[in-house]
């Protein structure tokens, strides 16, 4: 799938579930789709397997496998916070962009699966930072945006050059961004309205505990 086709299906997940507001809660979105997801530990307690076994196999953070027609996400919980949002955004684009099947139930360390990890994080990272919604939020700064957002660094980095490229051009509208903005109207208004600071941090990051 190419990176337009992959970005029209992270808005669209946004669209669909109706998330209202960022920093987006990766939970909320498997829930609303029925995608259950499970912490490392309750893998390795129902399986008997090792976390070194686990790790072998799937990966450090995260993995999801089709089970009994239910996709079921297994996350590392003992990660950052960050790192945890990251991962479980990046599984749901495994299950969004179709790569989880009836006939691959799950993916295995490889080639295949490098290419499809490479496409998950690009997933990842535009329904956690749609371009659009920081663009209208009149973000400053890449720290700014990894503040609305609630991303790590390297994320932030690369979205912030992504949203910069666009700033130099005309900042044209895909439909589906500006169904989103219609959608995040409430939100950005918000946002603009509390704005005190070059570097304001949304209110929900500041004064609710971490959730993912």
């Amino acid at each position: 799938m190419s990176v337009s086709g992959i970005t029209k299906t992270a808005w669209r997940v946004l669209l669909d579930t109706r998330i209202e507001r960022f920093p987006v809660r990766p939970t909320e979105i498997a829930r609303k789709n029925d995608i259950l997801v499970f912490e490392y530990s309750d893998y390795m307690r129902t399986t008997g397997r090792s976390c070194e076994e686990v790790f072998t196999r799937y990966g450090k953070d995260g993995f999801t496998q089709l089970i009994g027609g239910k996709y079921t996400v297994f996350y590392n919980h003992c990660s950052s916070p960050a790192r945890c949002r990251w991962t479980l955004a990046h599984e749901l684009g495994h299950i969004f962009l179709g790569h989880i099947t009836e006939q691959c139930p799950t993916l295995s360390r490889g080639v295949v699966k490098d290419f499809l990890d490479i496409q998950a994080d690009n997933f990842a990272a535009r329904l956690l930072c749609p371009e659009a919604i920081a663009h209208f939020c009149a973000v400053r700064s890449e720290e700014e945006l990894r503040g609305l957002f609630d991303i790590s660094k390297q994320a932030a980095k690369a979205r912030w050059r992504d949203l910069s490229e666009r700033r130099r051009s005309a900042f044209r509208l895909e439909r589906e961004e500006e169904l989103l903005l219609n959608q995040f109207q409430p939100f950005i208004a918000s946002y603009l309205a509390d704005r005190t600071g070059p570097e304001l941090m949304p209110p929900s990051c500041q004064s609710l505990p971490y959730r993912i």
